[in-house]
């Protein structure tokens, strides 16, 4: 099973747990640090617990939102909002963000790291401004 769908198969597993998700056809695919999950995410529902944080590494329907979205919004709804979360850097192609809207202006130069070789950034990309490009990011949901 690939490491993204593992991931959201824990939080699956997680939410299942918890009293309101027990009625769902939810799964429980084993992974090791599931537990720990749930008994911090059951412990911020009851009040007594940390701010908890999600990391998902995936693809572009990880990374560009398409998956994760539904898993965000009901895990926010639940036990609140930590924020926006990722965002690539500027407009890339098949990235898109269900919480933001960005508009680019201007010449970008925008480097991939399955295009090229070289050192980059946590999701490869890197979007490099020409002189008086700008970029402007506003939330969806005021």
């Amino acid at each position: 099973m690939a490491a993204g769908f593992k991931c959201l198969a824990a939080l699956a597993a997680a939410l299942a747990l918890l009293p309101a998700a027990r009625a769902s056809s939810l799964v429980n695919y084993g992974d090791m640090n599931a537990p720990h999950l749930w008994s911090e995410l059951s412990a911020l529902e009851h009040g007594y617990g940390e701010d908890v944080r999600v990391v998902q590494l995936g693809d572009s329907h990880t990374g560009g939102d398409y998956f994760t979205q539904a898993l965000r919004e009901q895990m926010q709804q639940r036990f609140g909002s930590g924020g926006i979360g990722w965002l690539t850097p500027g407009y890339v192609k098949n990235q898109r963000s269900a919480q933001v809207l960005m508009r680019m202006s201007g010449q970008w130069n925008t480097r991939v790291s399955h295009s090229e070789p070289g050192n980059f950034p946590l999701g490869g990309v890197v979007n490099q401004a020409s002189s008086g490009a700008t970029i402007e990011i506003a939330p969806k949901i005021a």
